[in-house]
């Protein structure tokens, strides 16, 4: 059967370098003889209705936007039989660095075009007040926190998200929360945890280093009970990967976990914040649910 690509294009990702994208995309494809769809997103929810929309015939839906965007088109088609590409313009560019994408348009066109593609893993959260699905990671405690924060101030690029850390520090108490997974029960105070199919967070932070889009877990890091004035210390060795041994930090796979909280908890999938008032949060995985186009 003959590819019947989907493009979505979200013309505010990267502070509005999406918009430039999208004129270059279309100009390429016509450059390159090649038929397709392109759609263009206006406002928050429009990547999964557009995604959720395609023709019975579209083989390949590719985002064009950043990490937010990414998961709208995901979720819009969860339960398709297409597969999932991207070209990346937006801030963090986080799931761009687990399959290889270029972030230039005619080099990604080309990667796009060789069709190389992997079955990865799917996160699901669940909590009292919605659903989603990720595929790069969920953050739970002061990283969604932070993204709440950065996300209003996209303007600043990389910036935003190294503000909103030290910001949200200011505030930021640890609430006491009981997390349960296949292999543990604990009560815990909790900074930060991320369960992570994909390496980073926030463009720079490589919170999972060793987690995999294919290995059946979540790679799961959990700080908890650190000083404020020892962010300052940790942080660095986050952005290199090189965090794991300190003291605060724990980290360990699984195939997912629920959390109950008498406090609200904010999280974020992907980046984009979808609760922030949570109590009850479940957490799982679809293994190899999903085919991506990767470019190395």
């Amino acid at each position: 059967m003959e590819p019947h690509l989907s493009f979505i294009v979200n013309p505010n990702a990267g502070s509005g370098k999406g918009k430039q994208y999208g004129e270059h995309l279309i100009a390429e494809l016509t450059a390159r003889g090649i038929k397709a769809s392109v759609s263009y997103t206006r406002g928050v929810g429009d990547g999964i209705r557009l995604a959720s929309s395609v023709t019975p015939d579209t083989t390949h839906v590719i985002a064009v936007g950043g990490d937010g965007t990414i998961n709208e088109v995901v979720n819009g088609i969860a339960g398709k039989e297409v597969v999932f590409g991207l070209i990346p313009c937006g801030t963090g560019n986080d799931f761009m660095k687990m399959v290889g994408m270029s972030p230039s348009v005619h080099d990604a066109v080309d990667q796009l075009l060789r069709f190389s593609v992997r079955n990865v893993d799917l996160g699901v959260v669940k909590t009292n007040h919605t659903d989603r699905f990720f595929i790069n990671n969920i953050g739970i405690g002061f990283d969604a926190v932070v993204a709440a924060k950065a996300n209003r101030l996209k303007y600043l690029g990389l910036l935003s998200y190294l503000y909103s850390v030290v910001t949200t520090l200011v505030t930021y108490k640890e609430p006491m929360i009981r997390l349960k997974t296949n292999d543990r029960e604990m009560e815990i105070s909790l900074f930060l945890m991320t369960f992570g199919n994909g390496t980073h967070a926030g463009g720079v932070f490589k919170l999972t280093p060793h987690a995999l889009v294919d290995d059946g877990v979540f790679h799961t890091t959990l700080i908890s009970g650190v000083r404020k004035m020892r962010v300052f210390d940790i942080f660095p060795k986050v952005i290199k990967g090189t965090h794991l041994n300190e003291p605060e930090i724990s980290s360990f796979t699984s195939e997912g976990g629920s959390i109950i909280s008498p406090a609200e908890l904010t999280i974020h999938v992907d980046g984009e914040v979808i609760d922030t008032r949570a109590t009850q949060i479940d957490i799982g995985i679809l293994a190899g649910k999903q085919r991506v186009l990767f470019g190395k």
